[in-house]
């Protein structure tokens, strides 16, 4: 014996399924990049994901690959269409073959839109100061 006996009633539930579903895509994060880089200093790897047209996530391993004494991080730049990039930094990493996970989660302010996030490998002193960056990747939001 089936619990829908009408056609109506099988409609209405076809609807709602759609409805729920649709709802639960709409919430989704998505992720929109995974991999790694090489970069000035470093190396890394992990993903990107937007949750959002104004909020992104990354997990991130970044690695000192070279023993010249100087430190690697990774800088993000949030891309803002019609405002001015935020950049975001990680903290640098000092010491060949060391490394350091770097996650967060990130929200632009005011309304404001956030179309890409742009991944520099930087090297530099630890003293901050003789940074020399490279864009390794640039990650599109989707939901943008």
């Amino acid at each position: 014996m089936s619990i829908l006996k009408s056609r109506t009633s099988k409609r209405v539930a076809t609807v709602l399924g759609a409805a729920v579903g649709a709802s639960i895509l709409a919430i989704t994060p998505a992720l929109a990049w995974s991999g790694d880089w090489n970069g000035p200093g470093g190396g890394g790897g992990g993903t990107i994901t937007f949750s959002s047209d104004t909020t992104a996530t990354w997990s991130f391993t970044v690695v000192d690959t070279k023993s010249d004494g100087y430190c690697t991080r990774v800088k993000i730049i949030v891309d803002r269409p019609y405002w001015s990039d935020i950049p975001v930094y990680q903290p640098p990493v000092c010491g060949y073959q060391k490394g350091a996970e770097w996650n967060k989660t990130y929200s632009t302010t005011g309304g404001t839109s956030m179309r890409s996030l742009k991944i520099l490998q930087c090297r530099l002193h630890s003293d901050y100061s003789d940074e020399t960056c490279q864009e390794v990747k640039r990650v599109y939001n989707p939901k943008y």
